[in-house]
């Protein structure tokens, strides 16, 4: 009976814990979409052409190469001992530094080649490397409190990153701060400022330790850690493809294009956004019934998160068939509405998207790391050719996301419903 209550008291533990992220979610996405809102009225369709090409770049890097580490992280972590995981956040923080210094690196080497190009400043630069050394900081620390269960801290660090680079925003348009450097560096500083609070709760979680369990293995976490970085980095590449295409070919004419097309994929990706913030929910719960060799609960699990995807993605192709240009019109301002065809081209392109990120998470869940890397590595190629074959400047920026997106999700589908079906040797 004792060991009943306590299994029982873990569990409401674990469910107010879980409440926490889900009551984070909401304030995280409208901290992300005031800081885009403020920042595309501040400046213009034009100079947000350049903030977007900073954001696009920001969001592959950080959640095409960070994110996968901290998943990495919550995977191998997920039932496992304090004392383990606390060589398994080393290990990963090591990983997660190499990226950093690889990521801001490239990004100072390349300037005077990709500047002239696509007008990225100097400033911008300088902010992007700020944000990735909080990514670097951030990342790896929010997978540690996920697989402890810390999801209370683990919606802070998120809420926070968001709430503080939303403040600056308002804070510099009330100041009449018009130059896109400004804002770059707003979201690269709360980055950082988030990251030192990820150390310090995830430092706390752990000596506050953890249900006894079995070690963690760590010596392949850069191989495993890699292998989702070259699938993440996919991903994010093709999700943000369409603002640095516009950008990049767009011509003189045209140079708020680029602006138009961010400001249409934020409003479209909103449901991405969600799905991102309580992605380390469904992701700890998969993996451990999967590690429990709990077959039954794994289906179950995957059927809920498939139909939930499935009327997330019809219900946004419609909204934006129907009322798309008008929800534009009064969230961006006249100056950023586009035609309605437009629309449901990015927002088709974000549902199928949305179906294969969550194919991944599962993967990820389940162990598929193999194949995650070969269906994203698979959709690379097509959306470059889509690129090339478009026949309009709407459609370069917006087919390589529908068409990337719709081979990764058909790569994955296969593996999982066979994976599903049976427990396998791992």
């Amino acid at each position: 009976m004792a060991v009943a209550d306590a299994d029982s008291a873990a569990g409401r533990a674990a469910g107010q814990n879980v409440l926490w992220v889900l009551v984070s979610t909401p304030v995280t996405g409208i901290g992300t979409y005031v800081l885009l809102v403020v920042t595309a009225r501040a400046i213009g369709p034009e100079a947000f052409g350049d903030f977007g090409v900073f954001w696009a770049v920001t969001i592959i890097c950080g959640l095409g190469v960070f994110l996968p580490l901290e998943q990495e992280t919550t995977r191998r972590g997920s039932g496992r001992a304090a004392a383990s995981i606390a060589g398994l956040w080393k290990r990963a923080m090591k990983v997660a530094f190499i990226a950093a210094v690889v990521c801001a690196g490239l990004a100072f080497a390349t300037w005077p080649l990709y500047a002239p190009l696509i007008d990225f400043g100097a400033g911008l630069v300088a902010a992007f490397a700020i944000s990735v050394l909080g990514n670097f900081l951030q990342f790896p620390s929010r997978g540690v409190l996920a697989s402890l269960g810390r999801f209370r801290d683990y919606g802070l660090v998120v809420a926070l990153d968001a709430v503080a680079r939303a403040v600056a925003a308002i804070v510099l348009a009330g100041l009449g701060a018009q130059s896109a450097t400004s804002y770059a560096l707003a979201v690269g500083l709360s980055a950082f400022g988030s990251g030192l609070v990820a150390v310090v709760l995830a430092r706390r979680a752990i000596k506050r330790g953890a249900p006894a369990g079995t070690a963690a293995t760590a010596e392949r976490f850069g191989r495993d850690g890699m292998r989702l970085v070259l699938a993440a980095g996919a991903m994010q590449t093709i999700l943000n493809s369409g603002t640095i295409v516009a950008k990049v070919v767009a011509p003189a004419a045209q140079s708020a294009l680029a602006g138009q097309l961010t400001a249409t994929l934020t409003l479209a990706r909103l449901p991405v956004l969600v799905v991102q913030s309580i992605q380390s929910t469904y992701l700890s719960r998969l993996a451990a019934r999967w590690h429990a060799h709990d077959v039954v609960a794994v289906r179950a699990l995957l059927r809920l998160i498939a139909a939930a995807v499935l009327v997330v993605t019809a219900g946004l192709v419609i909204g934006a068939a129907t009322i798309g240009p008008w929800v534009m019109s009064v969230v961006f301002g006249t100056s950023y509405v586009t035609d309605r065809t437009t629309v449901v081209l990015v927002a088709l392109g974000v549902g199928i998207y949305l179906i294969a990120s969550v194919s991944t998470d599962a993967g990820i869940a389940l162990g598929l790391h193999t194949m995650i890397v070969a269906a994203w590595l698979a959709a690379v190629p097509v959306a470059v050719l889509m690129v090339t074959v478009a026949p309009s400047m709407v459609t370069a920026a917006t087919l390589p996301l529908i068409g990337g997106a719709l081979v990764a999700a058909a790569v994955l589908a296969r593996p999982l419903m066979k994976r599903a079906a049976a427990q396998v040797d791992r």
